[in-house]
């Protein structure tokens, strides 16, 4: 098994990026191929999908990215394909805290994710991404209860909250701009 290849970016298409590692040009799935530029040095973390009519790379550029697709193509119905889709909107870490705050509608918006995967992803995962990482500055703890407490919806909250959050923002600021997002 291939666990990363270091190498430069020889070219990208839609789906993939080719790495050239000593000459030999190894075609890898990322999430996002536009965020790559020809000529650029990398090192991607890889993950071999072994199917019986295909075979193929998948890579990553961080461990937390590649961890978050193995955990996403445990769940039935969730192939490689649509792991990486998911993964092409956002960073994992939107990804993780629209998991954990049953955010369904941000799932939705994700590619080739509808209501039912969405609820399977919640289902399943909720409550798995639990880490220093995960937890909510206060003032982001005191906005959602704040928005909550004038009798606006959790989900809403959370999603108005991730459009508009900005680490640094003072907690007034933080509330005028989720409660302007949220009556939108």
């Amino acid at each position: 098994m291939i666990s990363f290849l270091k190498g430069r970016v020889d070219s990208t298409t839609k789906e993939t990026v080719v790495i050239d590692v000593n000459n030999i040009g190894y075609s890898v799935y990322v999430s996002k191929p536009s965020s790559f530029n020809i000529g650029d040095e990398i090192k991607l973390l890889t993950y071999n999908i072994q199917k019986q009519e295909d075979s193929y790379l998948v890579g990553f550029l961080t461990p937390e990215e590649r961890n978050l697709f193995l955990t996403l193509i445990k769940i039935q119905g969730i192939g490689a394909k649509t792991a990486l889709a998911m993964l092409s909107v956002g960073t994992p870490q939107q990804l993780i805290y629209a998991i954990n705050h049953e955010d369904i509608k941000y799932l939705k918006s994700l590619p080739l994710v509808g209501y039912k995967t969405a609820r399977q992803i919640i289902l399943e995962l909720k409550g798995y991404f639990v880490g220093p990482e995960e937890e909510e500055p206060d003032d982001v703890n005191d906005v959602r209860s704040a928005l909550i407490g004038l009798g606006f919806r959790p989900n809403s909250v959370d999603s108005a909250i991730r459009k508009i959050y900005i680490e640094g923002l003072e907690k007034d600021e933080l509330l005028k701009l989720a409660l302007k997002e949220v009556r939108s």
